[in-house]
């Protein structure tokens, strides 16, 4: 699904972080927003995914303005379409890895049988199979994200969001993380990733530098 960015002004606290944008993320890329600490690559990313709500402009899902929409229907939306990577995990404490990773197929709908093999299938992709039966706490940070990217993941979804998906990780699964994004993207998805790692990133997707305001309005 191609995601819209119309004249897009994002920020906090009452401060503008992202102004005017205008840009396109086309359906089947990777598009990797970079720039320092405080440019608004999250509040962005996060603005794209109907999480929060744009100073002015507009967002668009395919052909369709989305954030303007009332909060029931963008949840909808979220749920039918989409999958987020948060930074720092954001699993439930309560639960196991494979429960955590299910919570998305049950939202989704997603039959029993399939959800419970995808959800093996890719704890196994991402060297956490052995984890499947763990709980938050008994895990490592980073074998924590990639959990939290299988469950991203399980319902394919058309939009993928990732914020510093591999902030945590060491250099060999950051690779492997790389690689399902990519793989993700060549299967149609759009790929929105907000990261630091700006040398993958090029080897993997397009580039918006959110701190070349040239480069953010195109």
């Amino acid at each position: 699904m191609r995601i819209s960015a119309d004249g897009l002004t994002v920020g906090y606290g009452g401060i503008s972080v992202v102004e005017g944008l205008r840009h396109e993320f086309r359906e089947g890329s990777i598009t990797a927003l970079i720039g320092s600490s405080g440019s608004g690559k999250s509040t962005l990313l996060y603005t794209l995914a109907l999480m929060l709500t744009p100073v002015r402009g507009a967002v668009a899902w395919g052909d369709d303005r989305v954030d303007s929409l009332p909060d029931a229907e963008r949840s909808v939306l979220r749920a039918r379409h989409s999958g987020f990577v948060f930074q720092d995990a954001v699993l439930d404490l309560a639960q196991t890895a494979l429960e955590n990773v299910l919570e998305a197929a049950w939202i989704g709908r997603m039959p029993r049988a399939a959800a419970m093999s995808r959800a093996k299938h890719l704890l196994e992709q991402f060297g956490v199979g052995d984890q499947t039966y763990r709980r938050p706490g008994q895990v490592s940070g980073g074998q924590a994200q990639r959990i939290a990217l299988c469950r991203a993941l399980i319902r394919h979804p058309t939009v993928l969001f990732a914020d510093e998906p591999t902030g945590n990780l060491d250099p060999a699964t950051a690779d492997i993380v790389w690689s399902a994004l990519q793989e993700s993207a060549e299967a149609g998805t759009t790929v929105i990733i907000a990261t630091h790692d700006q040398e993958r990133a090029r080897s993997f997707g397009d580039l918006l530098d959110l701190g070349n305001r040239q480069e953010a309005a195109v």
